[in-house]
């Protein structure tokens, strides 16, 4: 098929499927730009290609099977097109993927950037479709950033995890920490800006650890970043041991970082922290959500929560319900627990039932609907900015505020990609916040 391609005066046809974390969407997004688009043309992955690339997730059991069915829906599609996978759980389970017949490429975390080479080699130099699988270990920094299309775009700063949590295995999938230089970081920010990015979400496993094995920090970066000329900068998740007082004074004071936090908080119970490995306590979690609420008032503060982890017991999970349930946040990011390979958290007991896990996340989720829900309407009246995006519905543009809540309006072009000062006005039946445009 190769020598075909080369003979082709149409355009070679490449879809794509990525699964998981944002720092994944941002590496698929990365991996497509550096293809001839000469060459080269994206259609939707439910479309009939050339070439699939598969981005897969492993960081539960359900992930694993949504990647091996996203494999074989590209396999049915076309048989004879080039399948390469690539990402989490390429780098755990390479021979499982090569298992799967019509796979040809396989390439774990640290072989991403190379797939872009590979598949240009194929369709240009009649390298054939060799099985190849190349899941090394995760050592160096690889950059990714996403926007094209987006007035949003996600910036990769940092990669892997020096973390051991009991429960995860990301660490085994990804690498130990690991961040990019200032300076690369500095030109992709430029790059970004100059093609109409407005805003640029700080990505990676850790980020709250950039810098490791250099002499700068996340807040060094952050300090360079103000002085950009870019509108708006967004946290992604940090790690709340990571998150110090200098950042979030510095969040406070800042005109272009917004007044939004994702934290991992996992357990509201001091126990199942220590058997999660965390590196706080529930006394220390709840100081640092208030001092944001003290020090930024209508901050967005959303926070991640695992039930069901081996030997959560019922009593460890009720303990853990009430003290989310006192935390000042707008939002709760809720997990099941799965158990994953070689991982402590196998050791543990009680084991927690399929349907005991499901009633935990059920009371969870209805928690984080009150919290939004009051978080809402806290916020109606107040006056901030929203960045309109070009996606409509019903001819019902969207947007976000500065604190990250999503809002609609009648569509009208020319506000798409630009920011706006709006009064928020209500909650809509779609759950979004409506506007009066200023």
């Amino acid at each position: 098929m190769a020598a075909i391609f080369a003979s082709m005066k149409e355009p070679v046809t490449i879809a794509s499927y990525t699964l998981g974390c944002k720092l994944n969407y941002s590496e698929t997004s990365y991996m497509l730009q550096q293809l001839d688009k000469g060459i080269f043309k994206q259609v939707p992955f439910r479309s009939k290609a050339d070439i699939y690339i598969i981005n897969t997730c492993t960081v539960t059991s359900a992930a694993n099977s949504k990647s091996r069915n996203a494999i074989k829906r590209a396999i049915a599609s076309n048989s004879d097109a080039l399948i390469a996978v690539t990402g989490c759980y390429a780098q755990l389970k390479p021979h499982d993927i090569a298992g799967i017949a019509g796979v040809h490429f396989i390439t774990g975390s640290n072989g991403k950037s190379k797939l872009a080479e590979l598949i240009s080699n194929y369709v240009l130099l009649n390298t054939g479709k060799q099985s190849l699988i190349d899941a090394m270990c995760c050592d160096s920094f690889e950059p990714a950033c996403s926007y094209e299309g987006r007035t949003r775009g996600f910036l990769k700063i940092q990669d892997g995890c020096s973390y051991r949590c009991s429960y995860c295995t990301i660490p085994m999938a990804r690498g130990n920490s690991r961040s990019a230089s200032m300076h690369q970081l500095l030109e992709q920010t430029e790059t970004m800006k100059a093609s109409g990015v407005h805003e640029i979400v700080l990505t990676g496993v850790n980020i709250g650890d950039y810098g490791r094995g250099t002499h700068n920090t996340l807040i060094d970066l952050l300090k360079e970043l103000e002085h950009s000329g870019l509108p708006r900068i967004r946290l992604g998740s940090i790690e709340p041991d990571l998150l110090g007082d200098d950042i979030i004074d510095f969040m406070a004071q800042s005109s272009c970082l917004m007044p939004h936090f994702h934290i991992p908080l996992q357990s509201g119970s001091n126990n199942m922290l220590k058997l999660m490995r965390r590196r706080y306590n529930r006394q220390q979690f709840g100081d640092l959500v208030n001092g944001i609420r003290k020090k930024i008032p209508a901050a967005f503060i959303g926070i991640d929560v695992i039930v069901g982890v081996n030997g959560e017991t019922e009593a460890l999970f009720n303990e853990s319900f009430q003290f989310v349930q006192s935390l000042d946040v707008s939002f709760l990011h809720v997990f099941s627990y799965s158990e994953r390979e070689n991982t402590l958290a196998l050791s543990f007991s009680p084991v927690v039932g399929a349907a005991e896990k499901a009633r935990r996340s059920g009371m969870m989720h209805e928690l984080s609907n009150q919290k939004q829900n009051k978080f809402c309407i806290s916020q109606i009246g107040q006056q901030t900015k929203v960045l309109w995006e070009s996606r409509s519905k019903n001819n019902m543009m969207y947007g976000f505020t500065e604190n990250y809540l999503k809002t609609e309006t009648a569509f009208r072009s020319e506000l798409v990609n630009t920011i706006t000062r709006v009064r928020l006005t209500g909650i809509a039946d779609s759950g979004n916040m409506t506007v009066d445009i200023g």
